[in-house]
């Protein structure tokens, strides 16, 4: 369930940041057909389990941001090389690394991530303590439907 949220709470980041700084509405933030950023459910879901583990977790969370600074890397990477797309272009950005990742985006998720886990993990956490069978049914319904969103999203662009 948090992959899910923060996943779309990344998206809408997203959408903010690239909208402000373009000055019209963006909404087009990846390559899935919903409105989610994988990449901020899966670094913020595993940051969340490092926090829970360890009070100090600050440098943790660092090693965990280089480690999902290289996915991005690859991610780009793959959808370049063989959907022959680019989603985002960081070549405009200071110190960037093939226009793929820059320094600025890694220290703006290293600070996003700690402030999640310090300010927002703990609220989720209380709110989703709950273990019933709709709570279940309920994750698994939303985590099939994002696997059917990447499915199909992958079919489009191959097929273009």
């Amino acid at each position: 369930m948090k992959f899910i949220i923060y996943s779309i709470l990344g998206y809408l980041i997203e959408c903010i940041y690239t909208s402000s700084i373009k000055k019209s509405f963006n909404y087009n933030r990846g390559m899935l057909m919903g409105p989610y950023c994988p990449i901020y459910g899966i670094s913020l879901s595993i940051t969340n389990i490092v926090i829970e583990s360890d009070l100090l977790f600050i440098w943790k969370v660092i090693i965990i941001c280089i480690f999902i600074f290289f996915i991005e890397y690859s991610t780009s990477f793959f959808l370049e090389k063989f959907l022959h797309r680019s989603w985002w272009n960081y070549s405009k950005k200071k110190y960037n690394i093939n226009g793929r990742v820059c320094l600025d985006n890694l220290i703006f998720f290293v600070a996003g991530s700690i402030f999640v886990g310090i300010n927002i993990n703990p609220k989720l956490n209380l709110i989703f303590n709950i273990s019933n069978n709709l709570y279940v049914i309920i994750v698994f319904l939303l985590f099939v439907i994002f696997l059917l969103d990447c499915f199909l999203s992958l079919k489009k662009y191959i097929k273009e």
